[in-house]
């Protein structure tokens, strides 16, 4: 997240990490398990405006998430400017 990357759940009815305070909807991809065969055409469909919105709060959202007990840089990289998944 942290360099562009939007996460992809493919788990049924999991709940993840901080889920009750994360909107992961917003930077996140939610595939069920039965459409692995439809990820390419799933992926393919969102919006380049939707995938640069997934990345803008993955950013914002990734201090949340990440394991150290270092501390994080004051200003961390914007998100490239792809507007493709890369799978």
């Amino acid at each position: 997240m942290l360099h562009g990357c939007i996460p992809l759940i493919i788990m049924d009815n999991v709940h993840t990490v901080f889920e009750s305070i994360l909107d992961y909807d917003a930077f996140a991809v939610r595939i069920r398990e039965f459409s692995l065969d439809d990820i390419p055409t799933i992926l393919g469909a969102y919006s380049e405006e939707q995938v640069r919105g997934a990345r803008c709060e993955g950013v914002c959202d990734a201090h949340l998430l990440i394991y150290t007990s270092r501390h994080l840089p004051q200003e961390m990289d914007p998100p490239p400017p792809s507007n493709t998944f890369s799978y």
